[in-house]
């Protein structure tokens, strides 16, 4: 096989600026496809803490506590989420009921564990 160049780098610019672009957009959805990188505790009694547990379920032990106020807790992934079209296709009464369920594998000052998703939104690096 012979490969001969012309030199044209105006094919080759194409091709690479679509690869890039494409690799761009890939890299920014799968930042985004596990929810954001760090939480904030919501939702939780001034007065109360929020467990951090052994495994996602509320019986599991518990093996620390983040308090109300919460923020820079990173996030290793959630799991039993809804899916998009699953969350378009449910009632206002199945999404809460799913919500519910959500957990996630957390890392808070040292400990990692499994939180109640329920009580996190997007936070701030520490």
């Amino acid at each position: 096989m012979n490969v001969t160049w012309n030199g044209d780098l105006k094919g080759i610019s194409a091709i690479a600026a679509l690869f890039l672009a494409g690799a761009v957009w890939v890299g920014a959805a799968w930042a985004e496809a596990d929810g954001p990188d760090y939480f904030r505790v919501v939702d939780v009694a001034s007065n109360d803490v929020l467990n951090i547990r052994a495994a996602p379920t509320a019986r599991a032990a518990k093996i620390g506590a983040i308090p109300p106020y919460g923020d820079g807790i990173l996030n290793h992934g959630c799991i039993n989420q809804m899916s998009y079209a699953q969350w378009q296709a449910a009632s206002p009464a199945e999404r809460e009921k799913a919500r519910k369920r959500v957990w996630c594998d957390i890392s808070y000052r040292g400990i990692r564990g499994w939180v109640a998703g329920w009580f996190l939104a997007e936070g701030s690096p520490p």
